[in-house]
């Protein structure tokens, strides 16, 4: 686990399901927290049944997301991009006139399959949103993500996927703001819809994990006591807020995106 502390943020970032799991069981009231907001917000989970999911995954939405993504996963590739490009050969399906003029030996035309790898692009999905919406909003959100990291994939990108939930103060002189990030998905894995579907698709990993996190770090942090009125607000209504956090995300040298509920997913990914 790194974490980002500079006073005015605090962030921490996991490499994994597993190791955000038993950093967040070592808090004596976290379990009492997550169980608050799932009951809150009407959701039937349980901790316990919330961590199994996260760890082991989710089926309920898996028929909605095979049907949604089914297309791009047909193209689904490892980063790898695939292109022919003709090159001179002794045998082969044309043949090079100016080569056979100027008597060289390899006078035909065959294509060549050549594999490149494209650089790593790192995407962080923000769970943080409004209470107002519910989960079907969140799956059809996930479903569109999805798509387009699979086919981004096909294209020959390497694509991290990180979930997020950061939330900042509205209502403070300072603006600060916390939250953390866990790797779903390394540049060399393959999309695992099951692994994928609970913290991207059930409201309940954003109300639960979401809002027990900042019970958690206020109690570990007193500096970030007072960090928030009630729970804060989503950044993704603030662009520079986003530059901001993002430039403390990235590692150096890799292309680093921000999306969210709110986030226009056809303007980012066409900017690509």
């Amino acid at each position: 686990m790194r974490v980002i502390n500079n006073g005015k943020s605090y962030i921490e970032q996991y490499d994994n399901d597993v190791e955000f799991l038993k950093e967040i069981g070592k808090s004596e009231f976290f379990e009492d927290y997550v169980n608050l907001h799932l009951k809150k917000f009407h959701i039937n989970e349980t901790y316990e049944v919330a961590n199994k999911l996260l760890r082991y995954g989710w089926d309920a939405p898996l028929g909605n997301l095979k049907e949604d993504v089914s297309v791009a996963l047909n193209h689904l590739t490892r980063g790898e991009k695939v292109c022919h490009k003709l090159v001179n050969a002794y045998v082969g399906s044309r043949p090079n006139v100016p080569a056979y003029c100027m008597n060289i030996p390899m006078q035909m035309y065959k294509s060549e399959k050549r594999i490149t790898n494209q650089p790593i692009i790192s995407i962080y999905f923000d769970v943080c949103c409004s209470c107002s919406l519910d989960n079907s909003d969140f799956e059809r959100k996930c479903c569109q993500v999805l798509s387009k990291i699979i086919l981004l994939e096909k294209r020959g990108y390497r694509v991290r996927l990180n979930v997020c939930y950061l939330t900042e103060s509205s209502f403070t002189n300072l603006r600060r703001y916390l939250g953390f990030t866990i790797v779903l998905k390394s540049e060399n894995q393959l999309i695992n819809l099951k692994r994928l579907s609970f913290p991207l698709c059930n409201v309940g990993f954003s109300r639960g994990y979401g809002l027990g996190n900042i019970n958690r770090v206020q109690s570990l942090h007193k500096e970030f006591g007072n960090i928030t009125f009630g729970y804060g607000a989503c950044i993704a209504n603030d662009k520079y807020l986003i530059i901001e956090v993002i430039n403390l995300l990235k590692r150096k040298g890799e292309r680093c995106y921000y999306l969210s509920y709110y986030t226009d997913l056809d303007k980012v990914f066409n900017d690509l």
